[in-house]
C-alpha cells in the first residue's frame, strides 16, 4: 500500500527526528524514501532586493541568483549525505530539491514521485509563531491528496 514515502527535511535536527520512524516504516513496508528540501527563492529575492547598501544601491540580480544557486547546491549536498546514510542501512532512497514554498514543494514532489505517504515532523508552533511563520503541516493537511503521518518531535530536538 505505501510504496513511496516523501520525507521533508530542512537541515534541522527537528526535521531529522522523523528519520528513525520513516526508515523503520520503509524497512517494514519495503518502501522507497524520497527526501525533499524546499528552497524558497522568492522570499530570498524579496529579502535581497529590499537590502540596500549605505550608498542606496540594491543587490544585483546576478548576486541574488548566485545566492539561490548556492543554497540549492548546499541543500542537494545535505540531502545526498542523508541519502547515503539511509542507503547504507539498506534502504532505497531518492532525494529532490525544489524551489518554492515548502508546503507547495512537498505536495508537488509527492505528486511527481507518485508518493503514497508523506512522513514528517511538526515544529509544534502555536500562537504567535504559527501566525508569523505559518504551519507547513497544517497547509499539507488541508491541501495534500496524499496521506500524511505527522510526528510531533520532542523538546530535545527543538532549537531555542
Amino acid at each position: 500500500m505505501f510504496e513511496k514515502l516523501v520525507v521533508p527535511l530542512d537541515g534541522s535536527e527537528l526535521a531529522e527526528a522523523v528519520l528513525p520512524v520513516a526508515s523503520d516504516l520503509a524497512k517494514r513496508l519495503g518502501a522507497t524514501l524520497v527526501l525533499v528540501q524546499a528552497i524558497d527563492a522568492m522570499s530570498q529575492r524579496v529579502s535581497a532586493a529590499s537590502s540596500l547598501d549605505p550608498a542606496g544601491g540594491g543587490i544585483g540580480a546576478e548576486a541574488i541568483e548566485e545566492a539561490i544557486d548556492a543554497e540549492k547546491s548546499g541543500a542537494a549536498q545535505y540531502l545526498e549525505r542523508m541519502q547515503a546514510r539511509l542507503t547504507a542501512e539498506g534502504l532505497a532512497c531518492e532525494s529532490y530539491v525544489g524551489e518554492g514554498a515548502p508546503a507547495d514543494v512537498i505536495i508537488e514532489t509527492a505528486k511527481e514521485k507518485g508518493a503514497t505517504l508523506i512522513v514528517m515532523t511538526t515544529h509544534g508552533r502555536g500562537g504567535l509563531g504559527r501566525l508569523i511563520y505559518g504551519s507547513v503541516s497544517e497547509h499539507l493537511l488541508h491541501h495534500s491528496t496524499v496521506p500524511i503521518l505527522i510526528i510531533r518531535s520532542n523538546d530535545n530536538h527543538k532549537k531555542h
